[in-house]
């Protein structure tokens, strides 16, 4: 994984001191690292739509054309996104994942061609990678003439201020980044106190989805 390549520099000199540390929002295979659940946030969010009887569903995230720079987060929440499909939509054997240029996701010209490919394939309800492009794809439907979640759902994923702020308010799934912290400032400490204690290893924290005005309740 990626991201832990980046780092690997740094947790190597410290493995060498004998220096314990930890890593937030990412896993470490080889000590101490916290970070939330993100598939089970997404395959909830897939859930959620499947809930309000949304039939087409697609997952939207930002394009990465080398795979080996491919972050953690993001083989995790695909995941989920798979995983709630074969489970709450069986009958779906290709679901639709769309990628985005982030170069691009806010071009209008390039934005409307993502936007009208929704459109012919149906699709009611998006979730994305994060609230960034969930944002990007907000923006599109209203400068098309268009408004969320009349013409599909929206469910984002971070829980940042962005998915508060935007109009209309939107769903997201919320990482709880203050308890990340907390556990893992403890755990090395736990680990510190202990001289050589195990503390914990690697710990997913459950996440929550924060319904907003972007999703479309369906009786």
């Amino acid at each position: 994984v990626a991201d832990l390549k980046q780092i690997s520099g740094i947790s190597k000199s410290l493995d060498r001191e004998k220096i314990p540390y930890g890593t937030v929002n990412l896993s470490n295979p080889d000590g101490i690292g916290v970070t939330t659940d993100d598939a089970a946030g997404v395959e909830n969010a897939v859930r959620l739509l499947h809930k309000n009887k949304h039939k087409t569903l697609a997952y939207a995230e930002f394009a990465t054309k080398n795979r080996k720079t491919i972050s953690e987060y993001k083989y995790r929440r695909l995941d989920g996104f798979l995983r709630g499909m074969r489970k709450y939509y069986p009958e779906c054997k290709n679901p639709i994942q769309l990628y985005i240029d982030p170069k691009k996701g806010f071009d209008r010209t390039y934005m409307s061609d993502i936007f009208q490919k929704l459109r012919r394939m149906n699709v009611d309800g998006v979730i994305c990678e994060s609230d960034v492009p969930a944002i990007a794809l907000n923006n599109i439907a209203s400068a098309e003439g268009y408004s969320v979640p009349q013409v599909f759902s929206l469910i984002g994923f971070g829980g940042s201020m962005l998915a508060e702020t935007s109009f209309p308010k939107i769903t997201t799934v919320v990482q709880n980044f203050e308890e990340m912290g907390k556990i893992t400032a403890n755990a090395v400490i736990d680990k510190i106190d202990k001289k050589n204690g195990s503390g914990i290893s690697n710990q997913l924290i459950p996440v929550k989805i924060t319904i907003r005005d972007s999703l479309k309740k369906r009786k």
